[in-house]
């Protein structure tokens, strides 16, 4: 398991979301892919659900969920952070506030994203 996936399931654990005995339950249970962590494990047995982890992770980072799925960016907005720069570091900038830059990301615990952000 790595330390992001270590980290997840202890916020997971510390909101109530999901409890150490159904932790233990999925630990126990057979499972056909020996690769997947245990929080891909809890969503695969129906424990949990993607958006049950979303919202609790975005929440204890002070972040929100947001689809993407249908919304057309401004160009203005959208070229405001390089096509490189974006595909490399999964961020979309999504709006702007005066001179801040809010940006939808695809991993909030790569570090190397939220240092380059900053």
């Amino acid at each position: 398991m790595t330390s992001n996936d270590e980290y997840v399931l202890q916020v997971l654990k510390e909101h109530g979301t999901v409890t150490d005995e159904q932790v233990q339950q999925v630990l126990e249970a057979p499972s056909g892919n020996t690769e997947a962590s245990v929080v891909d494990r809890l969503v695969e047995s129906g424990v949990l659900t993607e958006s049950d982890i979303l919202s609790t992770v975005a929440g204890q980072l002070g972040m929100e969920v947001m689809s993407l799925k249908g919304v057309d960016l401004p160009p203005e907005i959208r070229d405001m952070i390089p096509v490189e720069t974006a595909r490399r570091y999964k961020v979309v900038p999504v709006f702007k506030t005066g001179d801040t830059l809010t940006v939808a990301l695809g991993d909030p615990l790569e570090f190397d994203t939220l240092d380059m952000l900053r």
